[in-house]
């Protein structure tokens, strides 16, 4: 029989306790099979005044989804964040001023990995009894034609394939090694039936300090009168210890062919799996009918060896594909990590060569844009010198028109002033000619026609005064 009364919270529980309305307390679950004496326990328990005992509670709790094949069965895998919220919520209401809030339903012993991950720092108690007296205490639970108790993951395949006190001895089975394997290496207390009700003081020196309350004179008290408050209880015949022994009288064959089956954890747990009261009787003493029950029932052992040997045998392979798939996940992993850390790379070098390019395209743009301006820039220059030359050219046509016209005149003066030389009047020449001297702004060399006629007119004048 094992036992670990370590409950030290895990680093993650403290860090979620920080902002957690349970506060760093959480609850302590009662565990066990129906028909275990979880209820007994808990009334002597729930007579510490330290210890608020919820049984079978609601609200969340009514709410959780079914397991496999509408067993009881839940793993972590179903405590989705809103149901650690509801929950959680819900333990710190319970709980109040008390400090352990303690909750006890049969169904939560297929539950542990659940419970563990809604309440990490919670703390379990799994209580175990006689699995040949479990199985005599949930006769009309299971008994019968139909499932009225929880359900493990094998509940339908034993509906199916056993009846009576066999299928009650089998499921109990099932759910005891289902809790013993989810509370393997988790910090709990194991507690038999028998110790609670026959030493009553050795087991509340267990409980109280993992539990951590106080171990007073009045706690010791309410676990010595653990036996009266069995007789209390409703059918109160079912919790009494070693009642397989009437089932010995009552179904003897049922009863040896259940033991078969349960033996190895009847001895796991401690308990006699031999005891005298189920030592075979002589073939030759039994009638023919209860020797052919029996070969049927040692079939019935062997057929589930031989499915438990498949089983495992499957498991293997099962343990095998997986590893090998895990193996091939880890390449895939990896290989795909190289190739994202690949891209990463090129999706940096390409977000590079972009921004390069944009950069280089921006400058092109700015060049175009100051070429433009340019451009613009000298074709207005061009369109102002092409203006200037026109009115240079407007103004160089009306210049050598009026040259034309001044030399047309200067022509005609001349003419003139050579007809009047000879005239009498040559005076009026001469002051003719020196007029069109002043007009012509007379310069050496500039009109020799002009010229010409004024030696003449000074000639002309100098013969007269002779």
């Amino acid at each position: 029989m094992s036992a670990n009364p370590t409950f030290e919270p895990t680093e993650v529980a403290r860090a979620e306790n920080a902002l957690d309305p349970l506060r760093g307390t959480g609850p302590a679950f009662l565990v066990g099979c129906a028909g275990s004496g979880t209820s007994i326990l808990a009334r002597v328990l729930e007579a510490h005044p330290g210890v608020t005992s919820v049984e079978e509670p609601g609200g969340p709790w009514s709410s959780l989804p079914s397991g496999p094949g509408g067993s009881d069965r839940l793993t972590a895998e179903h405590a989705t964040a809103e149901l650690k919220e509801s929950l959680r919520r819900w333990a710190a209401e319970q709980q109040g001023g008390s400090a352990l809030l303690l909750a006890h339903d049969p169904r939560n012993s297929l539950r542990v990995p659940f419970l563990r991950a809604v309440f990490p720092e919670a703390k379990f108690v799994h209580v175990v009894r006689d699995g040949r007296d479990v199985a005599r205490a949930l006769m009309v639970e299971l008994g019968g034609d139909e499932w009225a108790a929880l359900r493990p993951l094998g509940w339908r395949e034993l509906l199916d394939g056993a009846t009576g006190y066999l299928r009650c001895a089998l499921a109990w089975r099932e759910v005891v090694e289902t809790t013993l394997a989810d509370l393997d290496g988790v910090g709990h207390v194991l507690v038999r039936f028998e110790d609670l009700m026959e030493r009553s003081e050795e087991t509340a020196e267990r409980i109280y300090p993992a539990l951590g309350l106080t171990d007073d004179a009045r706690s010791r008290e309410a676990f010595a009168q653990a036996p009266a408050i069995a007789r209390e209880l409703p059918n109160a015949q079912r919790y009494t210890v070693r009642r397989w022994r009437a089932v010995a009288v009552e179904r003897p064959f049922e009863l040896r062919a259940a033991n078969l089956l349960i033996r190895d954890l009847l001895e796991r747990l401690d308990y006699d799996a031999a005891p005298p009261e189920l030592a075979p009787a002589a073939e030759a003493q039994l009638p023919r009918s209860v020797l052919f029950e029996l070969r049927r029932l040692e079939r019935m052992v062997e057929e589930r060896e031989g499915r438990i040997a498949t089983l495992e045998q499957k498991l293997a392979e099962v343990e095998h594909t997986h590893g090998v798939e895990k193996r091939a996940a880890e390449r895939a992993r990896a290989a795909l990590a190289r190739a994202e850390q690949r891209a990463s790379v090129e999706a940096q070098g390409s977000a590079e060569r972009r921004d390069a390019l944009e950069a280089r395209a921006a400058a092109l743009e700015d060049a175009r844009r100051t070429a433009g301006e340019l451009a613009e820039s000298l074709r207005a220059q061009q369109r102002q010198t092409e203006r200037r030359l026109e009115i240079a050219e407007l103004a160089r046509t009306e210049l050598l028109e009026q040259r034309r016209r001044l030399e047309a005149s200067l022509d005609a003066a001349a003419e003139a002033m050579r007809r009047t030389s000879t005239s009498r009047s040559w005076r009026l020449g001469h002051r003719l000619a020196r007029f069109g001297a002043i007009v012509l702004l007379r310069r050496p060399g500039r009109d020799s026609a002009l010229e010409g006629a004024l030696d003449d007119i000074d000639r002309a004048r100098s013969g007269r005064r002779a």
